[in-house]
């Protein structure tokens, strides 16, 4: 059966998904989001010092037939003496073939505000942050009050109307990116100079009259990872999961069960 994973977008990122502008994402490698030797990470693997700034890809497969790539990350210090001088595989948890369910900042009908997202069904009336509506705005479709807003993290799977099939999965530094692949992260052209696209400061306001916008993809880029992560995560460098993808619209429910029937 296909894997089904959640991932969390800002409204930014959603609306470059919906401009078509996005088909690829950078996480920061952690537990979370990846495997340690293949398995889970445990509280001792956590609670060791890992030195991550000698860490090197292998492009694999693995001696267990693992395929790459993967991080090559080696012990720097902690408690446990087993550890001394030993050299780990981080696999990235995502991989070709799973589908990635969206998760996104939305509302319901108002009159659901004292309500828990476990416990509404479809049919209760959504609308997402990205679409630009506020709480008390009537929708177009149904006509219901907005509610308040709430964090994608808590949006139930089948609220999620964006499904990423995944085609290849990458690991490295943060700062490696081309001007190709900050393009395909979505970062939004916010006009042109003598034939020449300026991309948008998500770190700043001002307009293109106003002197805003920037000459370099990865510029623009480097400006929303410190806009979404903070001030200095950019010079920070960390290495990263890299997600290539096709986006689809349509519950990932809807999908992979079409997908089981074929």
């Amino acid at each position: 059966m296909t894997r089904q994973i959640p991932m969390l977008f800002s409204a930014a990122m959603m609306q470059a998904h919906l401009a078509g502008r996005k088909t690829e994402t950078r996480r920061t490698m952690a537990p979370s989001n990846t495997y340690f030797n293949g398995g889970a990470w445990t509280k001792l693997d956590k609670a060791q010092t890992w030195d991550w700034n000698s860490a090197w890809v292998d492009p694999g497969p693995s001696p267990a037939g693992n395929p790459g790539p993967y991080l090559k990350l080696p012990w720097l210090a902690g408690d446990d003496d087993p550890f001394e001088d030993t050299v780990h595989r981080i696999y990235p948890k995502v991989q070709p073939g799973d589908l990635i369910w969206a998760r996104e900042s939305y509302r319901f009908h108002s009159i659901a505000d004292l309500c828990k997202p476990s416990i509404m069904t479809p049919g209760s009336g959504i609308e997402f942050e990205a679409c630009g509506n506020r709480a008390g705005d009537l929708t177009v479709n149904g006509g219901f009050v907005l509610g308040k807003l709430r964090p994608g993290m808590f949006m139930p799977k089948w609220a999620s109307r964006l499904t990423l099939r995944v085609k290849e999965v990458g690991v490295e530094r943060l700062q490696d990116i081309s001007d190709a692949d900050a393009r395909a992260e979505g970062i939004e052209q916010i006009g042109q100079t003598k034939g020449v696209p300026i991309w948008r400061n998500y770190q700043s306001d001002a307009s293109l009259l106003e002197g805003g916008g920037l000459l370099m993809p990865t510029a623009s880029y480097h400006s929303l990872w410190n806009h979404i992560n903070g001030p200095g995560a950019w010079g920070a460098n960390p290495w990263v999961v890299v997600t290539r993808y096709e986006p689809i619209w349509e519950n990932v429910l809807h999908l992979a069960g079409r997908s089981e029937d074929t």
